[in-house]
């Protein structure tokens, strides 16, 4: 996400938030709304555990990169070999060479897009878990320190302060005007 896309985000959040507390029927304190934004992803992966997670999956990553080299080094090597040979193969040569050569740019581009699949879904695995514990810190610091709502720079609510919620004067208002 683009860094202006993030703000505009975070700011459609807030305003929503200051609409929707300033709407709630919960007596404001005199200091105001506490509102709160976060970038749960950024967090998560600027704290420690989140680096070291990214460190594992970033060597594991290097690794099957320096593999996919190798292989792609192979092939080129095969194709300056048809290249310097292909004037005095015959015919069915040159085809078996080419076929031979597709092949394994097939097979390098499968292999690429499987591992782009597990690290993908490895780093969705190996992260859940911490982004579960800040999404748990984050409701803990939003009671202790007073906020009444807390977004996530996406959008989503992270903590509301159980005071500001209006889910029954909503059901109620509905029942008393919708027919």
């Amino acid at each position: 996400m683009k860094p202006w896309t993030r703000l505009v985000c975070g700011l459609i959040v807030i305003i929503a938030g200051i609409i929707f507390l300033g709407q709630s029927s919960a007596p404001a304190d005199s200091a105001g709304s506490k509102i709160g934004v976060v970038g749960l992803e950024e967090a998560v992966g600027q704290s420690r555990r989140g680096k070291e997670i990214i460190s594992s999956l970033e060597a594991e990553i290097k690794e099957k990169e320096s593999e996919l080299d190798a292989d792609k080094a192979a092939i080129d090597q095969l194709k300056r070999e048809y290249e310097a040979k292909k004037s005095i193969w015959d015919e069915m040569t040159r085809k078996q060479k080419a076929s031979d050569i597709d092949l394994k740019e097939q097979s390098l581009a499968r292999k690429a897009r499987d591992y782009q699949e597990y690290f993908t879904k490895k780093r969705f695995e190996s992260v859940r878990p911490l982004i579960k514990d800040f999404k748990e810190l984050v409701e803990r610091l939003g009671r202790e320190q007073g906020y009444d709502i807390i977004f996530d720079i996406s959008g989503a609510v992270l903590y509301v302060n159980q005071h500001s919620e209006v889910t029954q004067e909503v059901v109620r208002y509905a029942d008393s005007t919708l027919k």
